[in-house]
Formats: C-alpha cells, sequence, structure tokens
C-alpha cells in the first residue's frame, strides 16, 4: 500500500460472536468485537476462549 493509497485501507466492523459450543463454559454468552475480514473465507472468523472452538455465530452489531 502506497503513501497515497487511503481507497485500500482495511476498515475493522463492530461485529457480535455467540459460542455455540454444548458444554462450553462461554455457550450462548454474546461477545463484541472489532474485527477485521478476511481476503478469502471465511471473511470473518474468530475462536472461542472458552473452549478454543471455531465460532460459526458472528453478525455485525447494529
Amino acid at each position: 500500500m502506497g503513501a497515497n493509497d487511503h481507497d485500500s485501507e482495511i476498515i475493522a466492523t463492530l461485529m457480535l460472536i455467540t459460542c455455540r459450543t454444548l458444554g462450553c463454559p462461554e455457550d450462548g454468552v454474546t461477545s463484541t468485537a472489532r474485527m477485521y475480514p478476511n481476503a478469502s473465507a471465511p471473511i470473518w472468523a474468530a475462536s472461542c476462549a472458552g473452549c478454543n472452538q471455531m465460532i460459526s455465530d458472528i453478525v455485525p452489531a447494529a
């Protein structure tokens, strides 16, 4: 990215992430996170701090 290449700057998005892993202490707990999209799939990815499983319930915060 060049010094004047402001159009290609990636902006963080505020997302709501909820673990849905049965037995996890964080199961059903929604957290807010500032996330940057990945260049390839999955676009949004996060792992749970309680169980280390990938979180599939990731939606934009309203």
